[in-house]
């Protein structure tokens, strides 16, 4: 399994070495990078609830065999392991997916 910290930046702010317009491009495109959600895969056959850490926005995925459940979207909390949503199935025999019919 592979879980991303949700604290760590991916892309840090430039440093106070920078100034004037390279400043400002490299903090706007750190702040971009670092705003995109995180999509984390799982392999619990019960899916990320208490087994991944992550904020809300974000994705994962369940790559578990025979779990029916696969698209996860983290819906409350922030640097806890709840809140995930199920967002999608495993479809029929061709092994697609398919959007759950309510989300609360």
């Amino acid at each position: 399994m592979s879980q991303q910290d949700f604290v760590t930046q991916r892309a840090p702010l430039p440093p106070s070495s920078f100034s004037g317009e390279e400043y400002v491009y490299l903090q706007r495109l750190a702040l971009a990078v670092n705003s995109i959600p995180r999509i984390s895969y799982t392999s619990f056959a019960a899916g990320p609830n208490s087994n991944v850490t992550g904020k809300v926005g974000d994705l994962a995925v369940n790559i578990a065999a025979g779990s029916s459940e696969r698209v996860y979207f983290k819906n409350s909390g922030v640097g806890n392991n709840t809140g995930w949503v199920s967002l999608a199935t495993s479809g029929g025999g061709g092994g697609g997916v398919g959007l759950v019919n309510s989300v609360t």
